[in-house]
């Protein structure tokens, strides 16, 4: 973690301590403060529980529905991991590590699928306070998707693109299916993608503050286009964008929501 020097706070400490005593000036001018890179990952996963619990709390109605996804999401983490992503797009340090088939991977793969599923999920019902009313089912059609993306994907790594351009067009291309059949579905695609682009360009910044080298030291050079958008690569983008277009509609389509609702207030 790197936060700027402080030498206006040291001057302030100096200052104010009273004759007679010796304080420790524990913010020397020019000071930095540094944390190991391996906490970043946790950190910024640490952010994405927060919101995830905001969530939670603030939206009864839907808590069946972002831990449904959440946990089914779950073990995509580590599982897309150790098969794609190490190999070609990025390779994070852990607090805690285990190896397997000799790629390291940590519970914050876990941890940040579970949250991202959950919050991708709901954020439009709960930014917007929208509501809908469960139809029929649809199972067949939603195992169909769901194939759709697993086939997709691989197709697209057969033929060399790598790992996180072939997940967000999968995650587009089943998504642009589900609005197709259910138009109801269409604003919430539509909103879940721009809350999430400015939710990750936050959550980046942010990160940058403490861990300003962390794309250079997480990310496989080669699995980058070389550009970016206030220093966040665009896959980046790409990705947590496709990610909500996908997961902001799924569970809904699944249920056969129909139009939204406001929400009614709470009596």
């Amino acid at each position: 973690m790197r936060a700027p020097s402080l030498p206006l706070v040291a001057q302030w400490i100096e200052q104010s301590r009273p004759k007679g005593k010796m304080w420790v000036r524990f913010l020397p001018r020019g000071y930095t403060f540094r944390m190991p890179y391996q906490y970043a990952y946790l950190l910024m996963v640490g952010v994405f529980g927060v919101v995830w619990l905001s969530f939670f709390i603030l939206r009864k109605d839907m808590r069946h529905q972002q831990l449904f996804v959440s946990m089914f999401t779950a073990p995509l983490g580590p599982v897309t991991q150790i098969l794609w992503f190490y190999k070609d797009y990025w390779r994070p340090e852990y607090v805690w590590t285990v190896t397997v088939f000799r790629v390291p991977v940590g519970i914050e793969e876990l941890l940040f699928a579970f949250f991202i599923g959950g919050i991708g999920s709901v954020m439009y019902e709960v930014v917007f306070r929208k509501a809908y009313r469960r139809g029929h089912r649809r199972i067949k059609a939603t195992i169909f998707i769901i194939l759709f993306v697993g086939v997709t994907l691989s197709a697209l790594k057969v033929i060399g693109w790598n790992t996180v351009w072939a997940s967000s067009i999968a995650l587009i291309l089943a998504s642009v299916v589900m609005i197709y059949l259910d138009k109801d579905l269409r604003w919430d695609w539509a909103m879940s993608s721009v809350l999430m682009f400015f939710f990750v360009i936050a959550i980046y910044l942010l990160c940058f503050s403490f861990f300003p080298a962390i794309i250079s030291k997480f990310w496989v050079p080669t699995g980058l286009s070389g550009f970016n958008l206030l220093g966040i690569p665009v896959e980046e983008l790409v990705w947590f964008v496709s990610w909500a277009m996908f997961s902001g509609v799924a569970y809904e389509f699944t249920v056969d929501a129909g139009q939204y609702i406001p929400l009614r207030p709470a009596v």
